[in-house]
Parts: structure tokens; C-alpha cells; sequence
């Protein structure tokens, strides 16, 4: 890991938009000397073809493929200097997907790779620009500073090396030196908001919060008038916890342009930060209806507010108002209506949702985000049948990106997306079949050798492919098995037959074990003590230790217990349930149930009542919910 000042992340408070000044890196794949460094022979000619099959690969993007060739053309001559500066920058690029190449000793051997070209062309900006940035990159920093002083010497007019220096030395923990290269470059570029921001950063860091503030006033010397020079010095303020400070900042630029949307948008968040709800809805309404904001800046402004709202669980009807301004300006905009129909389905008014986004639709068809979420509002209105017969609009939308030349990872993964919604139907429809032909659809795209109804037998077919596709194998298999067992009746055996397929192929599958546990000991309701009990109580308790987040994983081992008769632990872990669900905002009748059931076995006769009554008003029609509060005592099924 790179050892340095979090400027960047700092610079995200200070900065109203933008990127700064420092170059980024480049590709080394567009190194533009390529010239052999030898006489020709028949490993050089080797080499240096497979060294243009991996600048092609590398062109196309295929990182992986590039990297092999550049391997081979360096093994094939190491005197190749091309090879090795290509092979030697991308094992550094691949440090953090590759930890052997993080090591402190591989690391240096990949610098010395690529190093040879390097010295021989001192003055090519690019080379030496990459080289150095991913120099510093695993720490050696020296080697950086060397390269971009040189280059700085050979350069001067790249003045842009003089902002990667100042990064480097802030890495190095050397803050006078970085300021000095900012200093130097502000001589020769002049003074801007961006590297005002960093020096005065950087004099945080510091301790230096009057120098700090000293940079910004310099700045703001320049052109009193601009307002942007003042929301600077108040997010400094801001950041120095000034408060007062920063809002007499944040009101004088208000004041210099009172219909800034971006202004409004700052004391927004300003008052926001501070709890004036009323302050934060009327700048906010004011940044909505300002001109000189893009509507994706609004949008997006929108969206945090509203999210917040949700958050909060504030009043909604202030989201709605400031819904209506934006319609009131972009009438027929479908990604305000997408944006009110996330507003809605947040709020559990999934109808809503369904029309607003069906609006959305109606303008550009062939979006196919706005067909997924359309799938999962009718999934969560509980209109199944309505998302099944939506996957052909959506799959039509992806098929049309697709000939356009959409970007294939993206539709791969609205594909999946999509079909999965659609299983999610039939599994709620109980098409049962209908749903794991969706998920074999979707199983296709990481794999050809692989069926969903079939037993996994022979792993080696897909032992070559990533570590993620594996994992998502394994979940597709847990999913074919939920919906084996929402079918009527379930079909028990070909359920734990898929839970078996995909703890194969991951044996940490939480849910599956989670799932495959509690399925077990509902319907085989093995013995206390018997093998099958104990396989179904390990595979609970190893649930719970992968992922102790969800509240299921604690209701089944509670009711594992419980069927087990250890009462008091299953009351520990069933309350932990129920504060989890109640965090989650997925509190069921059947958490209630159980609670009440455990209550009960421990002597607690009134809250167990009071838990089966809270059950009954989620279930009203459960006959064995009745019975229990009617009569105040436990009945088994």
C-alpha cells in the first residue's frame, strides 16, 4: 500500500467538483518507443512478437492474456527492454489482484524490469511518468523522486510532474517538500481553486490552519467577486470545525451570486450537517430551481436528500414537493421518473412506483434498468405473474443495446439480472420448473458444463474459472433450491440436492447452510441427538459464524435449539434475531411465532402470549396462532 497523506479523500470536502491537476496514469501499453535494443536474432524476433500480441491484447483490454504474452516475450529475452518495461508496470498495476506481486522482492524485481528502458529514454514523459507513479505506488519512493526530478530537468515544461512530486513527497511524509512543489507550480501556472484546496490541505495536515486559511485569502485577493473562492474558505472552516466560521463563508458567496445553485446546494448541506430542517428544505428547493446546475447535478442532489429522508424516516411529502419543481421543468424526463419511482418504492408504495416507472418506459423503451427495477417493484407488490410477463420487454431492451454495441459486461449482468427476477416470479407462482430454467439460463453465462437439475459430481471442468463466477455458481444452486422448495408440495430431495451442488462448489455458502439447516429440521424433524439433528445444528452455527448479520441466520439456530430442547440459549439467540429484523425492517410473523414459542418453554407465559398475539396480527388466518393465544399455552404442529 502506497504510505502517504489522505489528500485525495480531504480534497472530496474541499473541492466543489472536478478533478485535480496531477497526471494520471497512463497505460503502458502506449509507450511510444518500441525500437529493438539489439541486433536481431531468433529470440529477439520471438520476442519481440510476442511482445506485439500482448500490446494488442493490452489495446483490447484483455489484461490478463496481455500479461502472458509480455511474460513469454521476456522469458524468450530478457534483454528485450520493451518486454520488460511492459511486463514490469503491469505486475506492479496487478499488485493489488496479485498478492506474490506485492511482495516486497517482487515488487523490486518489477521495477527492475521495466527500469532499462527507462534509463535509456530519460527524457520520454510518458515512460518515465508511469514508472515513477507506480514507483511510489509499492513504496519506492525514491526511486520516483529520482525519475521525476530527472524528468523535471529534461522537462520544465511538464510543470504537471511538479504536482506527482508533491504527491510523492506527501507520501513520504515530507509535507514541506510537497508544499515547495506546489509552490513552484503555482509560480509558473498561476493560482486556481484546486491548488489553493491541496496547499491548504496540506497546511492542515500540518497543524499550519492559519496558513491554511492565509492560501485561501491569497486566493480570494485575486478576484474578490468569485463566489467559489469563498465556499473554498468555508469548507476549510468546515473541516477545521469552525462552524460559525464556514456558514458567514458559505452566506458571503450567497450573497455575491444569490442564484447560484451551487451556493444553494452548499448551505443545503450545510444546514443539513446541522440539523435545520428547514433552512436545508428551502436552500435545497432553491438549488432545484436554479438555472445554472445541470439537471444530473440536481438529480443526484435529490437523491442524497431524499435517501436521507428515508434514512431519517422524515416526512416524505417534503421529497414529493421537491419532485414536483423538477417535473414542473423536465415534463417528460425519464430519469426524473425513474428517480420518483426509487422515491416511491423507498417508501413502500410499490403501485406507485410500477406507474411512475411504467411513464418512464413509455419514453425510452429500450432501457433495461428501468425493466429490472419495473420487475422488482411488481415482485415486491407482490404481482409475480406482472414480472414474469415483463422479461421479454426486458430482455428485447438488452438484445437492442447489444446490436447497438452496449458495453457486453453490462449487459451480461442486466441479463442476469433480469431472468433472475423473472425465477423470483415463478418460484412466488410456484412454476417451479419455469424458475429453474431461468437460473439454468443464467448458470450458461459463467459455464456450459454445469445443469441445475443434475448432481455436481466432477468440479475440474470449472476449476480454471474466477473465484467470483465460482461463488456465484454456488448462490445460483442455493437459489434452484429455494425454489425446489416453494414448490407444492416441496420436492424435498431435489431441494437438498441442489444445497448439496452448491455447498460443493462453496462450502462457506451461508445462506445455503443456512437454508439446507432449517429446512431440515423442519420437515425431516430428526431426533434431539441424532446425526442428522447435529448435521443440521453444525451447519446453523457455521452460518451464523460466516455471517452473523442477518437476522435468519439467528432464528434458525434458536429454533434448532430450541427443537433441541436448550431453551435458555435459544431465548438468547431469538431475541437477537428479532432486534436484528427489527433493524432490517423484516420483522415476520414467524419471528414473532417462535419468540413466543421459546418465551413460553422458559416459563414466560405472558410475553410468549403477547409475541403470538403480535404473530397473529401479521397472520390473522393461522388456525395454530389462534389456538395458542386462545388458550395461553404451547401446541405443537
Amino acid at each position: 500500500m502506497r504510505r502517504r497523506l489522505p489528500i485525495t479523500a480531504i480534497l472530496a470536502i474541499v473541492l466543489t467538483a472536478g478533478i485535480f491537476l496531477a497526471a494520471p496514469f497512463m497505460s503502458a501499453k502506449k509507450s511510444p518507443r518500441t525500437p529493438d535494443s539489439a541486433p536481431r536474432s531468433e529470440q529477439r524476433l520471438k520476442a519481440r512478437h510476442l511482445y506485439l500480441l500482448g500490446a494488442q491484447k493490452d489495446a483490447e483490454g484483455k489484461v490478463g492474456e496481455a500479461y502472458e504474452y509480455y511474460r513469454r516475450a521476456y522469458a524468450a529475452d530478457p534483454s528485450y527492454e520493451e518486454a520488460g518495461y511492459s511486463l514490469g508496470l503491469l505486475r506492479v498495476a496487478l499488485t493489488s489482484l496479485n498478492p506474490d506481486f506485492a511482495d516486497p522482492a517482487e515488487a523490486g524485481r518489477s521495477l527492475d524490469m521495466a527500469r532499462p528502458l527507462v534509463e535509456r529514454y530519460p527524457g520520454d514523459f510518458l515512460m518515465a511518468n508511469n514508472y515513477a507513479y507506480l514507483a511510489s505506488a509499492i513504496d519506492s519512493t525514491d526511486q520516483a523522486v529520482n525519475v521525476y526530478r530527472r524528468l523535471l530537468e529534461l522537462q520544465p515544461s511538464k510543470t504537471q510532474v511538479l504536482i506527482s512530486l508533491s504527491e510523492t513527497y506527501s507520501g513520504m511524509k515530507q509535507p514541506d517538500s510537497a508544499l515547495n512543489m506546489l509552490d513552484r507550480y503555482e509560480r509558473m501556472e498561476g493560482k486556481s481553486t484546486q491548488l489553493t484546496a491541496r496547499k491548504a490541505v496540506m497546511r492542515v495536515y500540518n497543524n499550519d490552519t492559519t496558513g491554511a486559511i492565509r492560501e485561501v485569502d491569497q486566493l480570494i485577493a485575486t478576484n474578490p467577486r468569485n463566489y467559489d473562492y469563498r465556499l473554498l474558505k468555508g469548507r476549510i472552516y468546515d473541516y477545521i470545525q469552525k462552524p460559525d466560521s464556514a456558514l458567514a463563508e458559505y452566506l458571503a458567496a450567497e450573497q455575491l451570486d444569490p442564484q447560484s445553485g451551487v451556493v444553494k446546494m452548499v448551505l443545503a448541506q450545510y444546514y443539513g450537517q446541522h440539523n435545520d430542517s428547514a433552512a436545508y428544505d428551502q436552500r435545497m428547493y432553491q438549488s432545484l430551481l436554479s438555472a445554472d446546475l445541470e439537471l444530473g447535478d440536481k438529480l443526484s442532489v435529490l437523491a442524497t436528500y431524499l435517501q436521507k429522508l428515508i434514512n431519517d424516516k422524515g416526512d416524505t411529502q417534503r421529497g414529493d414537493k421537491l419532485f414536483d419543481v423538477l417535473m414542473s421543468q423536465y415534463p417528460h424526463d425519464a430519469n426524473i421518473l425513474d428517480l420518483s419511482a426509487r422515491f416511491s418504492a423507498a417508501k413502500k408504495d410499490y403501485a406507485t412506483a410500477i406507474e411512475e416507472v411504467g411513464y418512464a418506459l413509455d419514453l425510452n423503451r429500450q432501457r433495461p434498468d428501468l425493466w429490472n427495477n419495473l420487475m422488482m417493484y411488481q415482485i415486491s407488490a407482490e404481482r409475480p405473474r406482472d414480472a414474469m410477463k415483463s422479461l421479454p420487454g426486458a430482455l428485447a431492451a438488452i438484445d437492442a443495446l447489444e446490436k447497438a454495441g452496449g458495453d457486453p459486461d453490462e449487459l451480461d449482468s442486466a441479463r442476469e439480472s433480469v431472468l433472475l427476477l423473472y425465477a423470483m416470479g415463478a418460484q412466488a407462482e410456484h412454476e417451479t420448473d419455469s424458475a429453474l430454467n431461468a437460473i439454468q439460463d443464467v448458470m450458461a453465462m459463467y459455464t456450459p458444463y454445469l445443469n441445475v437439475r443434475d448432481s455436481v459430481i466432477d468440479l475440474q471442468k470449472i476449476r480454471n474459472l474466477e473465484y467470483g463466477s465460482l461463488m456465484r455458481l454456488s448462490d445460483l444452486y442455493q437459489m434452484a433450491g429455494d425454489a425446489l422448495y416453494a414448490a407444492k408440495p416441496p420436492r424435498l430431495q431435489e431441494t437438498y440436492k441442489a444445497y448439496d451442488n452448491s455447498l460443493k462448489i462453496n462450502a462457506d455458502n451461508a445462506m445455503t447452510l443456512n437454508n439446507y439447516a432449517y429446512f431440515i429440521i423442519t420437515n425431516d424433524k430428526p431426533e434431539p441427538g441424532s446425526e442428522r439433528f447435529e448435521q443440521a445444528k453444525s451447519m446453523s452455527k457455521k452460518s451464523l459464524d460466516i455471517n452473523p448479520k442477518p437476522s435468519s441466520s439467528y432464528d434458525t439456530y434458536a429454533w434448532i435449539l430450541f427443537k433441541g430442547g436448550e431453551f435458555k440459549d435459544a431465548l438468547t439467540y431469538q431475541q437477537a434475531a428479532l432486534e436484528k429484523a427489527l433493524t432490517e425492517n423484516t420483522v415476520s410473523a414467524e419471528l414473532y411465532s417462535h419468540l413466543g414459542d421459546i418465551l413460553f418453554m422458559n416459563g414466560e407465559v405472558d410475553a410468549a402470549v403477547e409475541n403470538w398475539k403480535k404473530a397473529l396480527a401479521i397472520e390473522p388466518e393461522d388456525a395454530l396462532l389462534k389456538k395458542k393465544v386462545e388458550h395461553r399455552t404451547f401446541f405443537y404442529e
